[in-house]
């Protein structure tokens, strides 16, 4: 003989599927450190205060900025490399 399940026993097995495929993924996400974007932001500030206060040309200024996107650019892959670790 057949059973059959009504839709009350289905939604009670889909939410418990649900919730076991949530702690599944839960413990396989790795923790990513919790440094932020603090540093980047505050090599923002200083460029653009630098900016401010310059008397130098613009070809100084674009070097400055190049500069700074080179090091903001290298601390982002270095924090995803890191994360990517754990």
């Amino acid at each position: 003989m057949r059973k059959t399940l009504d839709k009350a026993q289905l939604d009670e097995i889909d939410d418990r599927v649900a919730e076991a495929l949530e702690l599944y993924y839960a413990e396989r996400e790795p923790e990513r450190p919790r440094v932020g974007s603090l540093p980047i932001l505050v090599s923002l500030a200083l460029g653009a205060v630098a900016t401010v206060a310059s008397v130098a040309s613009a070809g100084v200024l674009c070097a400055m900025w190049a500069s700074i996107a080179v090091v903001n650019l290298a601390y982002f892959l270095l924090l995803r490399r890191h994360s990517r670790r754990r």
